[in-house]
């Protein structure tokens, strides 16, 4: 092998965008992962948004935050809850941080958080030194910088309805397609060899974020099947039934045997409600 395709080879992430494809599974998602990768590399909060990856467990969703550190290299990382922010002595930890990396369970109570919605904004917030370090200056305030990345099995379908909520997310949803624990540490190994390839994955996705002045708008469905679910979710839900258009699409999803996370039918059907309207449903 010559020394020019081994820099090639260097300079690529190939396993890195198949994994991707089959763990999120339609490019816009992608599209929008490589954004936020993107804005993690610059210490600018203009766009106030925060990823939030939804799917089940061994899906995929810690690798691909495990990889988005490991790109961030040697900047700070930390991996305060949206809880622990509520805690002075905890926030200062934020103050050097370039990523916080949390786990939620109840997406409703993290989200309204006044400190996430600071911390998005950048706005100054207010942190203590513990005892015995800086006594004349144990509180004082600082703006941060750091992004916010969240991982959840479950996104509560109606925190969809709400425009201001839903403005300050990347909402990118996962297959439902869990992998073995060995596989997903051997595949971490993999990725690791491919990081300068990533970095330049990342650093493409921020030129576009830069370009477009806004991240592409992730779809909550997989492109497979993206056709067939609009054309069969208006077809049903133009039928004159008592039923509201989210249970209708709800209800053929699970006839068609799919399994995407509730989540994913309420968003298409809150898209179809106008069609809905329009075509006599």
């Amino acid at each position: 092998m010559s020394e020019e395709t081994k820099q090639d080879q260097e300079f690529r992430c190939s396993r890195w965008l198949q994994f991707l494809d089959e763990a999120i599974g339609n490019q816009a998602g992608i599209d929008c992962l490589q954004e936020f990768f993107g804005y993690c590399l610059t210490r600018d909060v203009i766009f106030a948004k925060a990823l939030v990856l939804v799917g089940p467990a061994r899906c995929g969703k810690s690798l691909i935050l495990d990889v988005l550190r490991e790109t961030l290299k040697p900047a700070p990382v930390t991996n305060l809850t949206v809880e622990e922010m509520g805690n002075q002595g905890f926030r200062r930890f934020l103050q050097p941080s370039v990523l916080n990396v949390s786990t939620e369970d109840d997406l409703r109570v993290a989200l309204d958080s006044a400190y996430f919605k600071s911390l998005l904004a950048g706005d100054m917030i207010n942190a203590s030194h513990p005892p015995g370090v800086f006594p004349n200056y144990r509180t004082f305030t600082f703006q941060p910088f750091c992004k916010l990345a969240i991982k959840t099995n479950h996104f509560p379908p109606e925190l969809l309805r709400s425009q201001a909520m839903m403005r300050r997310l990347l909402l990118v949803v996962f297959r439902n397609a869990p992998h073995k624990s060995s596989r997903i540490r051997g595949l971490f190994d993999l990725f690791k060899q491919e990081m300068k390839g990533i970095r330049l994955w990342a650093e493409a996705g921020l030129a576009r974020l830069v370009n477009r002045g806004a991240f592409t708008e992730p779809c909550l469905i997989h492109d497979n099947e993206l056709d067939a679910l609009e054309q069969g979710g208006v077809a049903l839900c133009c039928k004159n039934t008592v039923e509201s258009p989210m249970k209708k699409l709800d209800r053929f999803i699970r006839e068609n045997g799919w399994s995407y996370d509730f989540a994913v039918t309420a968003s298409r059907a809150l898209l179809l409600e106008e069609k809905c309207r329009r075509l006599g449903g």
